[in-house]
């Protein structure tokens, strides 16, 4: 393999990290919400929401993050290790990289590809930005950009993905949401048209059904056809893991034969603290459901993916379809890993064999104080309410213990207190005033990079 082939390679993986299925969006091969990761037509996550850096230091409250990355790659033929990629990272004040320099590691730490990311002020990607050059002393070619745009509840609601032609951007796919929001501000209605020969083009619709809890208990995905929509695929009997970070316990597949619903899928899934899983999907096979896949996502502490691994069963044997394990080293204290190693599955041999080796280097302190999460950073929805409010914050990665949340009355006392769990740089928790009299309150939340106070009104 030539230098060309794995500068190919890596512009592709750097396109895929962040732009590729919801799915796969940038939170690598193994950090995927379950129904995602299955192709379902759950809400798609596009931009910070799912962002995760593959670089092997430690995801939770770490304190350092790497400035260089070396990066050799496995050539079964001699086995030996090729072709060293040098990597040079920037970081904002959270902890997420801006940019990313690579090349040669002959062309030093300029790098001959660059690859820059931009963020909102409440976290959500907005830009990625690919430019190549030939030399570091040569000026920078623009090659490919992807821009985000979100609603005020972090959904996406534009991805534009562009190409550079004859000095001007050229537009070459993406799609635009038009998002629905209960009185409570869950999501029921997801309208999207994709670009299709210059122009967004109707495409899809998701309905989200909701229990008495304000809980997805339903999704029916349908199709624009002949200028109407009809109905597609449906997910029903939806349970529950953990709804704040949308984690399924279980649920079915369905699809429209044209005058029903038929289930044409099961799936079941045990999760762990971490975010390790494994689940299962049954189909229906000779009279009785029988499992078929296998999915196993193994997470270490510092939220490194250990192992990906899907397997499918034929004639009752299980056998590996696809499998990345990753072992890292770290340092004494955990601040950072200092050395990783990946191994994927060769089908044709039947064995894992090695892949790709990274070292950490020249590690760099975040600032110590991030920049202060503001009461202007926060959504509180609904606003008047008659019993519930959302209240969703975003924070710095590094915070990664549970924050404290009050609720005020008009005297300055406390008459309601939780304590809720960060999730990928973002806070939601739900507060019920139902019991509390009429009037105004604070909500405060208070993270380590100060207090944030939003004022609700109880009708």
């Amino acid at each position: 393999m030539n230098t060309r082939y794995y500068r190919f390679l890596f512009l592709c993986w750097m396109l895929t990290v962040v732009v590729g299925t919801p799915a796969a969006r940038a939170q690598g091969a193994g950090r995927q919400r379950l129904s995602s990761k299955l192709g379902l037509p759950l809400p798609l996550k596009v931009g910070a929401r799912a962002f995760r850096d593959t670089k092997g230091y430690r995801q939770q409250g770490a304190s350092v993050r790497p400035a260089r990355e070396m990066r050799y790659y496995w050539n079964p033929m001699t086995s030996t290790w090729e072709y060293p990629l040098l990597f040079s990272y920037t970081y904002d004040d959270a902890g997420r990289t801006t940019q990313t320099l690579s090349g040669d590691s002959t062309q030093g730490p300029l790098g001959t590809d660059r690859d820059q990311l931009t963020f909102d002020s409440r976290g959500n990607l907005t830009g990625q930005l690919v430019q190549i050059r030939d030399t570091v002393t040569a000026p920078w070619i623009n090659l490919v950009r992807v821009l985000w745009t979100y609603d005020a509840r972090d959904r996406a609601t534009v991805v534009v993905s562009q190409t550079w032609v004859n000095d001007a951007w050229r537009t070459d796919g993406g799609y635009r949401a038009t998002n629905s929001y209960s009185s409570a501000g869950v999501l029921i209605e997801e309208v999207l048209e994709e670009w299709a020969q210059g122009a967004y083009r109707l495409a899809r619709r998701n309905l989200y059904a909701l229990n008495a809890t304000n809980q997805w208990s339903s999704i029916i995905g349908q199709r624009y056809s002949n200028g109407g929509w009809v109905n597609d695929t449906r997910i029903a009997d939806l349970v529950w893991f953990d709804w704040a970070t949308e984690l399924p316990t279980s649920y079915a597949e369905q699809e429209w034969s044209g005058t029903a619903w038929e289930t044409n899928s099961l799936t079941r899934a045990v999760w762990q603290p971490n975010g390790s899983y494994q689940s299962w999907d049954q189909y229906f096979i000779n009279g009785q459901w029988q499992d078929f896949n296998h999915f196993t996502v193994t997470f270490d502490d510092y939220g490194t993916v250990l192992e990906d691994t899907w397997e499918q069963r034929n004639n009752g044997v299980w056998g590996i379809e696809r499998s990345e394990q990753t072992a890292v080293t770290y340092t004494p204290d955990g601040t950072a890993a200092l050395r990783s190693e990946l191994k994927r599955y060769n089908s044709m041999l039947k064995a894992m064999e090695k892949s790709e080796r990274h070292y950490f280097f020249n590690f760099v302190p975040l600032a110590t104080r991030a920049k202060s999460v503001t009461s202007a950073a926060a959504d509180l929805y609904p606003n008047p309410t008659h019993a519930t409010a959302t209240l969703v914050v975003a924070v710095p990665s590094a915070v990664a213990a549970p924050v404290p949340v009050q609720v005020l009355n008009n005297l300055g006392q406390v008459v309601q207190q939780y304590q809720v769990l960060p999730y990928q740089g973002r806070i939601s928790v739900t507060i019920d005033v139902s019991a509390l009299a009429a009037g105004v309150y604070v909500i405060r939340l208070l993270t380590p990079q100060g207090p944030v106070n939003k004022r609700l009104v109880r009708e």
